[in-house]
């Protein structure tokens, strides 16, 4: 008998331990689940938002990107664009004075033709000089080379060492025009008419120079 009530005692404490443990064990599961169940949308929150925050941060650095890409083939149009209007401004000016220049010269050139055929040779070698000075200034090289020729066939043959003296500085500006000859030489085109014209005023200087 007492091996009886042993054996269901031992039962009885068999069952109450799994029971206990069963009800421990629904009680972690239902923590653990509990846990899971508020962790897990917190962590899957917190993966949203540092993915949002990251796509935000790519969104932002590729629009800043263009925005700046943008700016610069902007920047770059209206540079160009200003350049070729200060380009196009400039060479209006240019234009502009050289055909002032251009008219200067064409008045002298005239002034000098009318003084030639008075023979006022001083005063037309003057002007024809003058007009030099203009047609260098505005490239005009086919009327230079007529005045140039003028001087040389026309105003020195008809001139001596006395007529060179009649006018104020005429001696000063036929050294500047040899001046200006040579640097606007620089392709030698003019070499041959400048050794002339040198050579035909030297013989001037000793003509008549007693």
């Amino acid at each position: 008998m007492n091996d009886i009530n042993e054996i269901l005692d031992l039962v009885n404490k068999i069952n109450e331990f799994y029971e206990n443990s069963w009800n421990k064990l629904i009680i972690v599961a239902a923590f653990i689940l509990a846990v899971i169940g508020v962790i897990w949308p917190l962590i899957i929150n917190m993966y949203q938002k540092r993915k949002f925050k990251n796509d935000e941060n790519r969104i932002i650095n590729n629009l800043n990107e263009n925005i700046n890409k943008k700016f610069k083939e902007l920047e770059k149009t209206l540079e160009d664009k200003l350049n070729k209007k200060e380009k196009d401004i400039l060479n209006n000016v240019i234009e502009y004075k050289n055909e002032i220049t251009s008219i200067k010269g064409g008045a002298c050139h005239i002034q000098a033709n009318t003084l030639l055929n008075n023979k006022f040779y001083p005063r037309a070698l003057e002007s024809f000089i003058f007009a030099a000075f203009s047609y260098i200034d505005c490239k005009d090289e086919y009327n230079l080379q007529t005045v140039l020729n003028i001087i040389l066939s026309k105003c020195f043959p008809n001139m001596d060492f006395n007529s060179l003296n009649e006018l104020d500085k005429l001696n000063q500006h036929i050294d500047e025009l040899f001046s200006k000859l040579d640097q606007f030489n620089e392709n030698k085109r003019y070499t041959q008419i400048i050794d002339k014209l040198k050579i035909a005023y030297k013989k001037l200087e000793n003509k008549n120079n007693n």
